[in-house]
C-alpha cells in the first residue's frame, strides 16, 4: 500500500523493508487527530457513523448525515469525519473540522493538505479495492510532519486493522436479508464482543470478551485479505532470528 501511494504522488514515512516485522521509516512529529473517511452509514463503537445517527441526531463531526438511511447504506459521497487521537488507555473522539481549526489544534494549511490527501488516498483504494471484488467501506489515516515540516501518512495504510473491508458480490442479498455484509476485517470482532455482553458505552475493557475462537478467525479472515489483494502469491518467509535482522539494519 505504501508503494501504492508513492504511485499517485502522496507522501509516506516508508522508506524500506528489511523484514516482514521490520520496516525503515522517516521520523515524524505526529498530528495529534486521526482522519476517518466513511464511504457507508456502519460501525458499532461510540465514534461509528451508525452510532452517530441514530444517537446523536445524524449528525457525525458537524456533518448532518441524510435522512431515512438504513444501516450499512452508501453515502451519497464519500465524507470525513476526524477524530482526536487518545493517549494511550483512552477513546478517541469525534472532532469536527470547525472545532480543530477554531482550536488551531493543527493549522489550516497543514489541515486542508492532510484532508487532501486522505481523500485522494480513499478514492484509490476504493478503486483497487473493486478491481478485487471488495468495497473499502471506510478508514482512518494518521499523517504527521517530517523534518522540513512536509505532511506524510505514517502508521499503516488500507490495513484490516484500520480500515473496513466487505465482499461486493454478496453486498446487495445481505443488505436484502437484513443481514450484516460479509467482511473481510476486524469488525466482527467487535460484533462477536458486543454478542458476547460488551456494552460500547462502558468503561468496561474489551479484552475480557475475547476468546481463541476469536482470535483465529481474525487470523484466517487477514490472511484471506492478504491473499486477495496479493492474488494468492504470498512468498512465505522463514523465520528470521534477531541476530540476522540487526546485521540488516546495520548495514
Amino acid at each position: 500500500w505504501f508503494e501504492e501511494m508513492d504511485k499517485i504522488g502522496i507522501r509516506t514515512h516508508h522508506i524500506s523493508s528489511l523484514h516482514p516485522n521490520v520496516s525503515v521509516n522517516k521520523e515524524a512529529e505526529v498530528l495529534p487527530i486521526e482522519f476517518v473517511v466513511r464511504s457507508y452509514l456502519t460501525g458499532s463503537t461510540i465514534t461509528s457513523s451508525w452510532y452517530a445517527y441514530q444517537n446523536n441526531d445524524q449528525t457525525i463531526c458537524g456533518i448532518r448525515m441524510p435522512d431515512g438511511m438504513t444501516k450499512n447504506q452508501k453515502f451519497p459521497e464519500n465524507i470525513l469525519t476526524p477524530t482526536t487521537k487518545a493517549d494511550k488507555g483512552g477513546r478517541d473522539e469525534n472532532v469536527s473540522r470547525e472545532d480543530i481549526l477554531a482550536r488551531n489544534t493543527v493549522p489550516k494549511d497543514i489541515y486542508e493538505e492532510a484532508e487532501s490527501m486522505a481523500m485522494k488516498m480513499f478514492a484509490h483504494g476504493q478503486k483497487i479495492a473493486d478491481e478485487k471484488g471488495l468495497i473499502l467501506v471506510d478508514t482512518k489515516y494518521e499523517m504527521g510532519l517530517d523534518n522540513d515540516g512536509n505532511v506524510m501518512v505514517v502508521d499503516e495504510v488500507h490495513t484490516p486493522d484500520s480500515s473496513r473491508y466487505w465482499i461486493k458480490d454478496t453486498y446487495e442479498q445481505c443488505m436484502s436479508d437484513g443481514k450484516e455484509p460479509d467482511s473481510l476485517d476486524k469488525e466482527f470482532v467487535r460484533n462477536m464482543i458486543v454478542d458476547a455482553g460488551y456494552d460500547v458505552d462502558s468503561n468496561a475493557n474489551p479484552a475480557q470478551f475475547m476468546t481463541d475462537e476469536i482470535r483465529l478467525n481474525a487470523a484466517k479472515k487477514y490472511l484471506a485479505l492478504r491473499d486477495i489483494f496479493l492474488d494468492g502469491d504470498i512468498e512465505l518467509q522463514e523465520k528470521s532470528s534477531i541476530e540476522d535482522v540487526l546485521k540488516k539494519i546495520n548495514s
